[in-house]
């Protein structure tokens, strides 16, 4: 997904998104692409309160960040310059050379 070093992690607990975390999170966008952060359970673990999460914290950050939720993590991710998000998938594009399609072209009729 991401590589060491790139990525911050980043806990929430019952307390949820305060302004501390907002200034965490922002002081981690210094250095960091991508911030990992953990919902614990005390913090109500379900796909509609991780939403609801997420959203308040991009709401709340003074920069333009994307996220994408997996599980209880939301990867947080900030902007580029151009615009387009930071989270790539981790599937690249492969040239694919059939070995048929060669066998064919290359044998003559005799």
């Amino acid at each position: 997904m991401v590589g060491q070093g790139q990525t911050m992690q980043f806990q929430i607990g019952k307390n949820g998104v305060t302004p501390g975390v907002i200034d965490a999170l922002n002081k981690g966008f210094e250095t960091h692409k991508h911030i990992r952060i953990s919902a614990l359970k005390a913090s109500g673990r379900d796909k509609e309160s991780m939403t609801k999460i997420a959203e308040d914290i991009k709401s709340r950050l003074p920069l333009e960040t994307v996220f994408k939720i997996i599980g209880f993590t939301i990867i947080l991710s900030r902007r580029h310059g151009n615009g387009k998000p930071s989270i790539r998938s981790k599937a690249k594009k492969v040239k694919r050379y059939s070995f048929f399609k060669q066998q064919k072209n290359s044998s003559k009729k005799i």
